[in-house]
């Protein structure tokens, strides 16, 4: 699929390979990605695509990645890796930022998102 140009955009990440097809570019859909790939999207120049950025500071991540039982390797080896891949030169312009740091829940987060999404689509 790589080699047929299928994809808009895919990243090796934790050994596994990740990416978003050109097929699954549709109204209603999220999907989540890095700051290369967000690059990939933008560069489609499509007006339809509305990007989201979920900041969150570094000890809220790290609690989290534990809570959830993740290796204390890997936890420290993807917090280095995100303090470049993450840095405010390496992100593009988005069209709205969230800061999930505040105690929201995953459910707050997605509500939230989906209605700034509704809103902007029925304008």
């Amino acid at each position: 699929m790589i080699n047929n140009g299928e994809f808009v955009e895919y990243t090796l990440f934790n050994g596994n390979l990740y990416g978003s097809t050109k097929d699954q570019i549709a109204d209603n859909k999220c999907i989540v990605i890095d700051p290369v790939g967000l690059k990939s999207y933008l560069a489609l120049n499509d007006p339809n695509i509305i990007t989201f950025m979920l900041d969150v500071d570094e000890d809220t991540r790290r609690e989290r990645m534990i809570l959830r039982g993740d290796d204390p390797v890997k936890i420290e080896s993807r917090i280095a890796n995100d303090r470049i891949a993450f840095k405010k030169e390496n992100i593009p312009e988005v069209d709205y930022q969230i800061d999930s740091s505040n105690n929201h829940t995953l459910e707050e987060i997605t509500d939230l998102i989906y209605k700034i999404y509704m809103d902007r689509k029925n304008k």
